[in-house]
Protein backbone atom coordinates (compact mmCIF):
# COMPACT_ATOMS: atom_id res chain seq x y z
CA UNK A 1 0.00 0.00 0.00
CA UNK A 2 1.91 3.48 -0.93
CA UNK A 3 1.91 6.35 1.60
CA UNK A 4 -1.12 8.23 -0.15
CA UNK A 5 -3.39 5.54 0.02
CA UNK A 6 -2.56 4.80 4.06
CA UNK A 7 -2.85 8.65 4.39
CA UNK A 8 -6.44 8.88 2.25
CA UNK A 9 -7.59 5.21 4.91
CA UNK A 10 -6.49 7.63 7.73
CA UNK A 11 -8.89 10.16 6.74
CA UNK A 12 -11.49 8.24 6.19
CA UNK A 13 -11.38 7.26 9.59
CA UNK A 14 -10.64 10.65 11.49
CA UNK A 15 -14.00 11.43 9.22
CA UNK A 16 -16.10 8.30 10.37
CA UNK A 17 -14.51 8.61 14.13
CA UNK A 18 -16.05 12.13 14.31
CA UNK A 19 -19.51 10.97 13.43
CA UNK A 20 -19.41 7.82 15.74
CA UNK A 21 -18.32 10.63 19.01
CA UNK A 22 -21.05 12.71 17.37
CA UNK A 23 -23.31 9.90 17.17
CA UNK A 24 -24.18 10.83 13.53
CA UNK A 25 -25.46 7.38 11.41
CA UNK A 26 -24.69 6.25 9.71
CA UNK A 27 -21.43 7.04 10.48
CA UNK A 28 -19.71 6.92 6.88
CA UNK A 29 -17.82 9.85 4.81
CA UNK A 30 -19.09 11.34 1.55
CA UNK A 31 -16.41 11.56 -1.39
CA UNK A 32 -17.00 15.40 -1.00
CA UNK A 33 -16.38 15.23 3.10
CA UNK A 34 -12.86 13.55 2.07
CA UNK A 35 -12.26 16.23 -0.88
CA UNK A 36 -12.61 18.86 1.58
CA UNK A 37 -10.58 17.18 3.93
CA UNK A 38 -7.57 17.37 1.29
CA UNK A 39 -8.64 21.39 0.75
CA UNK A 40 -8.65 22.30 3.98
CA UNK A 41 -5.02 20.48 4.28
CA UNK A 42 -3.58 22.04 1.53
CA UNK A 43 -5.24 25.61 2.64
CA UNK A 44 -3.10 24.89 5.59
CA UNK A 45 0.11 24.14 3.74
CA UNK A 46 -0.40 27.13 2.02
CA UNK A 47 -0.90 29.42 4.70
CA UNK A 48 2.52 28.07 6.45
CA UNK A 49 4.39 28.85 3.61
CA UNK A 50 5.55 24.81 2.52
CA UNK A 51 3.92 24.94 -0.71
CA UNK A 52 3.52 28.05 -3.61
CA UNK A 53 0.26 27.55 -5.67
CA UNK A 54 -0.51 29.40 -9.10
CA UNK A 55 -2.83 28.65 -11.91
CA UNK A 56 -2.80 27.32 -15.45
CA UNK A 57 -5.25 27.40 -17.85
CA UNK A 58 -7.89 24.84 -16.48
CA UNK A 59 -6.18 24.27 -13.17
CA UNK A 60 -4.08 25.53 -10.65
CA UNK A 61 -0.54 23.80 -10.03
CA UNK A 62 0.89 23.11 -6.58
CA UNK A 63 4.68 23.24 -5.64
CA UNK A 64 6.75 22.59 -2.74
CA UNK A 65 8.75 24.91 -1.49
CA UNK A 66 12.06 23.53 -0.50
Amino acid sequence: MSKLEEALLEVIAEIQERKVQRRVEPALCTRVEVMNEMNDALNRLYTSKKIEVGHTVNDRWIKVVR
